[in-house]
């Protein structure tokens, strides 16, 4: 009897588990400029009830006129389909920043500031792609995201064989194989850069 509670215990525990966090996806990409590595980035995805985390981590140190050192994270929240919120986290030995986007009643408020920008407004329509879903979730349907770390709707054109996002009058081309982002040319005020999945 004994033994009988103890299974349905432990039966009950990992149903707990698989209950509160799911669908959990990892991906690794490098990060390259001009062929040479300069950090990696991590993209998570998970889920919890009906709320589903989009998590982008990257480290990465380059010469920029002195030795840069900088640490990334991007954290988007959604429920369903909607998005709900963000917050994107910029560590660098020159200086830190913080953007904001986060749903108020039926608008979002937004609150960015990165390298050399700033952006405090209101965006009065619905939410339903960002960047950060771009490593998950080939962007097919989608004609615009969310740049979280700008706190700006930008445009997604189709290409044969890519997608060019336009973000604050910034490039960048993201290539998928089966579905799964395995490739992006970014362009950045600082250094171009590539992401490239491991």
């Amino acid at each position: 009897m004994s033994k009988l509670i103890l299974i349905c215990f432990f039966l009950f525990l990992v149903s707990l588990g698989t209950s509160s966090v799911y669908a959990q996806t990892n991906q690794k990409y490098d990060i390259t400029v001009a062929g040479f590595s300069i950090g990696e980035m991590t993209a998570n995805r998970f889920q919890k009830a009906d709320t589903t985390y989009y998590v982008l981590t990257s480290d990465v140190s380059f010469w920029f006129f002195g030795t840069i050192k900088l640490s990334y994270k991007t954290t988007s929240k959604y429920v369903g389909k909607q998005f709900i919120s963000s917050q994107v986290i910029t560590n660098t030995n020159k200086d830190d920043f913080e953007s904001n986007v986060y749903k108020q009643g039926n608008q979002y408020i937004v609150k960015a500031e990165t390298y050399k920008y700033a952006l405090d407004t209101v965006i009065k329509k619905q939410i339903v792609y960002s960047a950060a879903r771009l490593y998950f979730d080939e962007p097919k349907l989608f004609k615009e995201m969310l740049a979280e770390n700008y706190g700006l709707l930008s445009p997604i054109t189709p290409h044969d064989g890519y997608y060019e996002v336009d973000v604050n009058g910034n490039q960048n081309k993201f290539y998928y194989e089966d579905g799964v982002m395995v490739r992006a040319v970014m362009e950045s005020p600082i250094k171009n850069f590539v992401i490239k999945k491991k």
